[in-house]
């Protein structure tokens, strides 16, 4: 936890130099001695206290992977058997290959007899963090739909921006209105934390 941005981690040193350029405004002239900019870019370095910050938490990262692993590993066996949800691992087919930036299940309305809003709602009641997967569809903001974004970017970006804003976005939208639930990571960071969560999922899949 950084705070706002973010770190991106590479081995390969000609896209790490580009990376470094793009952070500096895309200015090159430090990685390579040339006052020119390829593409629109802004300041984004960490502070020396930020990246400290972030240097000792990377020290614990993977024991915290693992505990995050081994306790959905546990989620995904516990809800095999609740009718309706089913854990989300992406492209991944096993638990072990994935980060668990969030933790999503996928909801079937049908066989839950519920949509997954009610669903939602009666998770968080019983004291379980949860939300819609994916974030809103930014497309979907007033800002966005009436085209007023366009006064903030460049000419040359506005028939670009305007057919991806105006797109359809078929399995997102899917995601965030019906079939996403995304479980807070906190649900999984203790023993008492996981067994709530699990108790109260079955219960629910239960009773519906």
């Amino acid at each position: 936890q950084g705070g706002e941005g973010g770190m991106i981690v590479t081995s390969d040193e000609a896209l790490a130099r580009e990376l470094r350029a793009m952070r500096h405004w895309g200015d090159r002239t430090i990685e390579y001695g040339v006052r020119d900019t390829l593409a629109p870019a802004w300041n984004g370095r960490l502070s020396e206290i930020v990246a400290a910050v972030v240097g000792e938490q990377l020290k614990g990262y993977p024991k915290h992977l693992a505990t995050m692993r081994e306790a959905v590993a546990e989620l995904q066996s516990a809800i095999a058997g609740f009718d309706g949800i089913e854990l989300v691992l992406g492209a991944s087919r096993d638990v072990a290959d994935c980060a668990f930036t969030q933790v999503v299940l996928r909801i079937d309305e049908q066989r839950l007899g519920c949509t997954k809003t009610e669903f939602k709602d009666a998770v968080y009641a019983r004291g379980v963090p949860v939300w819609h997967a994916n974030f809103e569809l930014i497309p979907s903001l007033s800002v966005f739909r009436g085209d007023a974004w366009e006064r903030w970017l460049p000419r040359a970006d506005v028939e670009r921006t305007r057919a991806n804003y105006h797109a359809p976005f078929p399995v997102a939208t899917r995601t965030f209105g019906s079939t996403g639930l995304s479980l807070a990571k906190m649900n999984f960071l203790s023993r008492q934390n996981l067994r709530h969560l699990i108790a109260q999922l079955g219960e629910l899949c239960r009773a519906r």
